[in-house]
């Protein structure tokens, strides 16, 4: 982004009324961003290759070192998701992964939330139509607890029902919201068209009818066989 946005900043610079100098500040400013991109210390320099293993449990690890990133990422993907879904529970993973980090057998939500602001961690989530994942982001130097909380999080989360039902209610004003813009409604009728009533068809967030009647345990036992 910074680099797009630099060369959106020095255009009116580098093509000026003069063709000759303006080619050759043209070159200058490519040369320097590709000596600096490329140079060594560079991401793209000292990347290492990527590590893929086979875990017992059945999981694939994929990992790559990075030592000069300040941060560290880890990103589980979730074969169940959407694409298994039902007219009947469509919103369901959609759900699930907004309630999951609101609370654990050791932490409720709020703790929960301030114990990863602490240590200046984030938890994100997104779901498309071929997999769901959560992603945590976190400063090396506080890595492992948050690791230990993204763990306690995956293996033991609480699904609180009145966070389900706060949840719950912001996916329906979602849903709600998203009729009211032309282009997002009428995207999901296309589909809706083209699919029917197959996975694909259905939209992420589900549906009013769909979200309404899930219930915490629903929830939670599709969390688990995640």
């Amino acid at each position: 982004p910074n680099g797009i946005l630099g060369a959106r900043m020095m255009r009116p610079w580098i093509y000026s009324r003069h063709p000759r100098r303006s080619a050759a500040c043209f070159a200058l400013f490519w040369l320097v961003g590709a000596i600096i991109l490329f140079a060594p210390g560079c991401g793209f320099w000292q990347s290492a290759s990527i590590t893929e293993k086979h875990l017992k449990n059945g999981a694939t690890l994929i990992y790559r070192k990075e030592p000069h990133q300040p941060l560290v990422g880890i990103t589980c993907f979730f074969r169940l998701g959407p694409r298994e879904e039902t007219p009947m529970n469509a919103g369901i993973t959609q759900l699930a992964l907004e309630v999951v980090p609101k609370g654990t057998r050791s932490h409720s939500a709020r703790e929960f939330a301030e114990a990863l602001e602490a240590l200046g961690a984030d938890i994100s989530s997104d779901v498309s139509s071929d997999y769901a994942m959560l992603q945590l982001s976190a400063p090396k130097k506080t890595w492992e607890k948050a690791h230990a909380l993204f763990y306690e999080m995956l293996v033991e989360p609480l699904f609180p029902t009145a966070e389900v039902a706060t949840e719950k209610g912001r996916l329906l004003a979602s849903i709600r919201a998203s009729h009211d813009d032309p282009f997002d409604y009428a995207y999901e009728k296309l589909q809706m068209l083209l699919w029917g009533s197959q996975s694909y068809g259905l939209p992420k967030n589900g549906t009013i009818q769909s979200v309404t009647q899930l219930q915490r345990n629903d929830v939670l036992n599709w969390f688990e066989v995640m």
